[in-house]
């Protein structure tokens, strides 16, 4: 996927590039959410303050 969205970046000059970018970071952030049991540590973390 990375090596799909560079060479998106430097050889194809639509907006496509930006919306895989966008995607990868979304899913990046999403992965740490919804692994197992981390829902519930960040669940246990806010409540403890």
């Amino acid at each position: 996927m990375g090596l799909q969205l560079l060479w998106g970046v430097f050889f194809d000059t639509g907006t496509q590039w930006l919306a895989e970018l966008f995607g990868f970071v979304t899913g990046f952030v999403l992965c740490f959410l919804l692994a197992p049991g981390e829902w519930t540590k960040l669940r246990d973390r806010v409540r403890q303050r």
